[in-house]
């Protein structure tokens, strides 16, 4: 137990690396597919997700990761159960050092499935969530289990 109030958001680090930006991947709680982890992969420019494409965190239902990008232009898709992938969803964005970026996984409707895309959000918005910080799993099976 780590003894933080779960009605206000863990708190985030004050700013990223000088040579680097953050960015705050986030999802906010929803019965929308709310039984599945879902992982942000950075992909090539066409926005299709491969097999080697770079998983670079997972997004359970309510919570977010942080992730630390080098400056420059950065593609971004979602990967995982009822995930389309189609690529006009990928996010491409372009970060500079320095910088703070929230994306939010939302929810895209479809005439026959739908699918998940990141979008490009705010500080509030992220703020106004009550969200839990995503642990790779390497690190949630070190610690203790909730």
């Amino acid at each position: 137990n780590s003894g933080a109030d779960p009605s206000k958001p863990a708190p985030v680090a004050a700013a990223p690396a000088p040579e680097t930006a953050r960015i705050i991947f986030f999802r906010p709680s929803r019965l929308v597919g709310g039984a599945w982890a879902y992982s942000v992969v950075e992909v090539e420019e066409d926005g299709r997700v491969q097999e080697d494409d770079t998983r670079i965190g997972r997004l359970p239902n309510g919570s977010y990761f942080t992730h630390e990008a080098t400056a420059g232009i950065h593609n971004y898709n979602v990967t995982g159960p009822m995930a389309v992938n189609l690529a006009e969803d990928r996010l491409r964005i372009e970060v500079e050092p320095g910088e703070t970026y929230y994306v939010e996984q939302t929810v895209r409707m479809g005439l026959i499935t739908g699918g998940f895309r990141l979008v490009p959000s705010t500080q509030e918005e992220f703020e106004r969530r009550r969200l839990r910080e995503s642990v790779p799993r390497e690190t949630a099976s070190e610690g203790s289990s909730n």
